[in-house]
């Protein structure tokens, strides 16, 4: 049986088409935990609606805690085999379950991964970092070959796979074994890539596979797009945190320019998202001083392989490492 978590917080306008897409698969033997985080609006309503409704749906309510911590509570009521995580503005197709199951248990590994669609808000779909063929890992290979490329791409191409959970069937007795947590995503800018990172350094065999049937709703209020003042300075947190991780784990090495790659986009994430803020144009170019005389920031380019990278990449650190604060703000947070 395969356990369904989905973190519930305010998006009533969303969740039943979420719920439903969970009604219409095509397997059936699976549970879905729906943990209201303290919804100030109708979601827990929903929820209840849904729990009353169907057996194998159930709700808890809890006090807001954040995506990490609920994703905590609902594995601690988990009763299946495997599990999926599921944001509540997302959906499945109807053939999710069977394709990710039916390739987990026939190629006999504990967790499969998929790519996703992204749905933006005019309802155009894309697919970004897609995989393309059907890839198994075993053991070592798992944190030597496939970690890696979730930690981020290498200079010379764009080989990265999406650090996200979900879409991802993953293994209960994994997680019960090593005792497996999401942390605050109010402390670390990724919970997921923290996850990931424990998760994949114990797994045993992992597919890739190339089916899409997730599809991922970009929210322009959702917390990787909405302007946080100390969002760099996280950044900062969790470049250093990974690398810590990493060379625990004898990676370090490995994975130094993709985790170098991954902070430039953390980066760009934060002058992005000061685009629609409400920070006069002083604060803003003041905010980008502040980032360019970084001085992990300027290490971190001064070691890097630029030559490597394509024009657009090189143009940005190129404006970085020269401090050319006002075109960075009209480039990008104008």
């Amino acid at each position: 049986m395969i356990s369904i978590i989905v973190p519930v917080y305010n998006v009533e306008k969303y969740l039943c088409k979420c719920l439903d897409s969970l009604l219409h698969q095509i397997y059936q033997d699976f549970e879905v935990i729906m943990v209201d985080d303290g919804s100030q609006d109708s979601s827990g309503k929903i929820c209840d609606k849904y729990a009353e409704n169907y057996s194998h749906f159930q709700v808890i309510h809890k006090k807001n805690n954040g995506l990490g911590m609920a994703r905590n509570t609902g594995m601690e009521y988990a009763t299946g085999e495997y599990i999926l995580f599921i944001d509540s503005d997302d959906y499945l197709d109807d053939d999710f379950l069977v394709k990710i199951y039916d390739t987990l248990k026939s190629n006999n590994c504990d967790t499969c991964k998929t790519c996703f669609r992204r749905i933006n808000e005019k309802g155009i779909k894309s697919i970004e970092n897609q995989i393309l063929n059907e890839v198994i890992y075993k053991d070592e290979d798992i944190t030597k070959k496939l970690l890696p490329r979730m930690i981020g791409s290498s200079p010379t191409i764009k080989d990265a796979i999406p650090m996200s959970v979900c879409c991802t069937i993953y293994s209960m007795d994994i997680i019960r074994k090593y005792e497996l947590k999401f942390v605050s995503e109010r402390e670390w800018i990724s919970e997921d890539i923290l996850f990931n990172i424990q998760y994949y350094s114990v797994a045993q065999k992992v597919i890739l596979s190339n089916y899409i049937g997730y599809n991922y709703r970009v929210n322009m209020n959702s917390l990787t797009t909405t302007y946080k003042k100390n969002r760099f300075e996280k950044s900062i947190l969790m470049y250093l945190k990974e690398q810590e991780l990493l060379k625990n784990m004898g990676l370090l090495e490995t994975c130094q320019y993709r985790l170098d790659r991954q902070f430039f986009i953390y980066t760009k994430m934060s002058l992005e998202q000061m685009k629609n803020s409400e920070l006069s144009k002083r604060n803003k170019i003041n905010e980008i001083k502040y980032i360019c005389n970084s001085e992990i920031l300027r290490n971190i380019i001064k070691e890097y392989p630029i030559q490597k990278l394509g024009i657009k990449h090189k143009i940005f650190l190129y404006m970085l490492k020269n401090k050319m604060t006002y075109f960075l703000y009209l480039l990008m947070c104008k």
